[in-house]
């Protein structure tokens, strides 16, 4: 039976918790794609239906969905640290 950790101490933890453990990585994923989603909704819309797609586009799409996965990991992480750890 494989040990799932719960907290984390060090970057090799981190990194374990929110890309290995099922559940942080599923809600991670899930708040990206569907924050992600209403931000490219709300940002780029008028371009959308312009029909106008160039590279910068789709850079700022990338942002929309980057910046939601950030901070959910961000929160994962912020949650499951263990007291005392001396990684900031």
């Amino acid at each position: 039976m494989r040990r799932e950790l719960t907290t984390w101490s060090n970057a090799r933890e981190a990194v374990q918790i929110t890309c290995l453990h099922r559940l942080h990585r599923r809600r991670i994923l899930l708040i990206g794609f569907v924050v992600g989603t209403i931000l490219v909704g709300i940002n780029q819309s008028t371009v959308l239906a312009s029909g106008h797609f160039g590279w910068v586009l789709w850079v700022k799409i990338v942002a929309d969905y980057a910046t939601p996965t950030i901070v959910s990991t961000l929160g994962v992480l912020a949650g499951t640290r263990k007291p005392g750890s001396n990684m900031a």
